[in-house]
C-alpha cells in the first residue's frame, strides 16, 4: 500500500500502523517510514479521543510483539501511560511459521490440534447448541460445523500449566510427521526456535480476569431454541480481515499525498460505518461491503432518492398513492415499472408461475407506460469497422442485407450481453436484487461473490419468465441476458 504514494512523498513511508476496538472499527491508521517507529503522537492522539468522549478507557489490548517486559514496563504500557489498568495480551499467530507449507497434508489437522491446545469451549454453550441441532425424534439432523460452534459459543485459555502440557504433546506427536511425498510438516530449527520463545509468553495469550470479549449482537431460533449470536473482540482478526482491503482503498498504482490521504479516510468512513451497523444488536445490516476505490456501489438512501454508481434512482412506493412517479430517465410511470419488478422477483420463491399469478403479472404490465411496453432498444456494443482514430476504416463496406439477417438468425433477445439501464424494468429488478443481497453467500460449499448470487438469480427469474407460457402470450417482457461484466459496469 505505501508504494503507491507518488510525487513528494514517494518513499516516506514504509509501514501502517492500525488500532481496532472491539466491533472490529479501526480508530487510528498511521504510515510510519518503519515498524513501531513514530507511534507516541498516534498514542497521545487516541487517549485524548477517549478523555474528551468521555468514555472508559480500553481494559486490555492485543499486540503483535512487545507484549511483557523483564525489566520495568512495556514500550506499550509507557506508550498509553493514561490508561493505568490496561492489560496487553500478545495475539495467537506464531506456531504457523514453523511449518514448511500450509498446503501440507497434516496442516489443518495440526492446527486444529493447536486451537484445542489454548482453548476450551463452554460446554453450557456446546449442550445448547447441540440440543438445538437435534430433530424431534431426536436424532441429529447435521454435524456441528466449527463456524456454527463459533458463531454460538464462547470459548476461554485453559491457563498456563495446561496449555504448556498440551502443547508440547503436540509438537512431540506431529514432530516427524511426512506426506506421501516425504515432504515433512514442521521445520525443526524453526519450531525449536518459536517454542523456546513463546514458552515464555504463554501467559501473555491467556484471556485477562475481568474483562467480557464475547458481545451478543443478535440471536436466531432453532429446533424451537433462542440461539445467541456472538463476536469475539480476541485478538487482532478484525484487523486482519482490514488489512486485506486497506491496499483497495487507493485505486490504480500510485496517488499523491493528498488523494492518498483522501481514498484513505474514505474507505476508513465507509468500513467503520459497516462495522457500526453490524455491532447494534437486532440492527439491519447493510448492504454493500464493496471497498474497492474503483468500483465501490454505495448505498441508496432510505426514502425517494438515492444513489447508485453516481447516478440518481427515485425508489417508488410500493402501494400506488396515485402520484405519478419519475423514474431515473426523467419519465414518468416508474410506480408501475417497480411493481411489476417487485412482483417479478418474488418468483424466486417458487419454482413456476401459477395461472392466477401470471394473469396479475399480465395485468401489470398493461398498466405500464407505452414506452415501457415497446421493444428494447439496446444500446450499439460492437463496431463492423471503426469509424475514427489512428485505425479508421478508409472506406465504407455495408453489405445490404446483412443485418436484418443477423437480427433473423439471433432472435429477440438474443446475442450479446446488455446493460440493464437498457431497459427500466430489468433496471428496477437489479436495484431491488442489489438491496436484498448486500454480500455473497455459500452455495454447495461453493463460496459465491455478491454480484454472482445476483446474477444467478436473475437468471432464475428469466427461466421462469420464458417459460410461462401465459405471460409470452400477452405480454412483450424481455428479461435480456446481462452478465457479471456489464452489471458491474452498470
Amino acid at each position: 500500500m505505501t508504494k503507491k504514494l507518488a510525487g513528494s512523498a514517494a518513499g516516506t513511508a514504509a509501514w501502517v500502523t492500525n488500532v481496532g476496538n472491539e466491533h472490529g472499527q479501526v480508530l487510528m491508521s498511521v504510515l510510519t517510514a518503519a515498524e513501531g517507529d513514530g507511534l507516541l503522537p498516534m498514542a497521545a492522539g487516541l487517549m485524548q479521543r477517549y478523555r474528551e468522549a468521555q468514555e472508559p478507557p480500553p481494559r486490555v489490548l492485543y499486540v503483535d510483539r512487545e507484549c511483557c517486559s523483564l525489566t520495568g514496563q512495556t514500550k506499550v504500557v509507557a506508550m498509553f501511560h493514561e490508561w493505568d489498568r490496561l492489560v496487553v495480551r500478545l495475539d495467537v499467530r506464531r506456531f504457523a511459521r514453523g511449518v514448511t507449507t500450509e498446503s501440507h497434508h497434516f496442516y489443518g489437522q495440526f492446527m486444529a490440534r493447536l486451537s484445542y491446545s489454548i482453548f476450551e469451549w463452554d460446554k453450557d454453550d456446546i449442550a445448547r447448541r447441540e440440543k438445538a441441532n437435534m430433530s424431534k425424534e431426536g436424532e441429529r439432523i447435521t454435524k456441528l460445523s466449527s463456524r456454527e460452534v463459533a458463531r454460538h459459543c464462547h470459548r476461554r485459555t485453559r491457563g498456563v500449566p495446561e496449555t504448556e502440557r498440551l502443547i508440547q504433546e503436540l509438537l512431540d506427536a506431529f514432530w516427524d510427521v511426512k506426506d506421501d511425498l516425504g515432504v515433512p510438516l514442521i521445520d525443526h530449527a524453526q519450531m525449536e526456535e518459536i517454542w523456546s520463545t513463546q514458552r515464555r509468553h504463554l501467559h501473555c495469550i491467556q484471556d485477562p480476569q475481568g474483562v467480557e470479549l464475547y458481545t451478543k449482537t443478535g440471536e436466531i431460533r432453532r429446533g424451537g431454541i433462542r440461539l445467541p449470536v456472538y463476536r469475539c473482540a480476541r485478538g487482532s482478526t478484525s484487523l486482519e480481515s482490514f488489512h486485506l482491503h486497506l491496499c483497495r482503498f487507493i485505486p490504480g498504482n500510485s496517488a499523491s499525498a493528498l488523494h492518498f490521504q483522501v481514498y484513505l479516510l474514505e474507505g476508513l468512513a465507509r468500513w467503520n460505518e459497516n462495522r457500526a451497523r453490524a455491532a447494534v444488536e437486532g440492527a439491519p445490516r447493510t448492504r454493500t461491503h464493496c471497498y474497492n476505490a474503483t468500483a465501490q456501489l454505495r448505498p441508496a438512501h432510505p426514502g425517494v432518492r438515492g444513489s447508485h454508481h453516481g447516478r440518481k434512482l427515485h425508489q417508488a412506493h410500493r402501494e400506488y398513492t396515485g402520484k405519478d412517479v419519475i423514474g431515473p430517465d426523467g419519465l414518468g410511470g416508474y410506480q408501475h415499472v417497480t411493481a411489476l419488478a417487485h412482483t417479478l422477483v418474488e418468483l424466486l420463491h417458487q419454482a413456476f408461475v401459477p395461472q392466477h399469478q401470471a394473469w396479475q403479472i399480465v395485468e401489470l404490465w398493461l398498466k405500464l407506460t407505452d414506452r415501457d411496453k415497446a421493444a428494447v432498444s439496446f444500446p450499439p456494443c460492437h463496431q463492423d469497422r471503426l469509424v475514427k482514430g489512428r485505425f479508421k476504416t478508409s472506406r465504407s463496406a455495408h453489405t445490404p442485407g446483412v443485418d436484418s439477417v443477423q437480427r433473423a438468425f439471433l432472435g429477440k433477445g438474443a446475442g450479446a450481453a446488455q446493460t440493464p439501464k437498457a431497459s427500466r424494468l430489468v433496471e428496477a429488478m437489479f436495484v431491488e436484487l442489489c438491496q436484498v443481497h448486500y454480500e455473497g453467500r455459500t452455495i454447495a460449499g461453493v463460496r459465491v461473490n455478491r454480484w454472482g448470487v445476483i446474477m444467478r438469480e436473475y437468471n432464475t427469474i428469466r427461466d421462469i419468465v420464458v417459460s410461462c407460457q401465459t405471460l409470452m402470450a400477452n405480454t412483450s417482457i424481455n428479461l435480456f441476458l446481462v452478465n457479471q461484466r456489464t452489471l458491474m459496469q452498470w
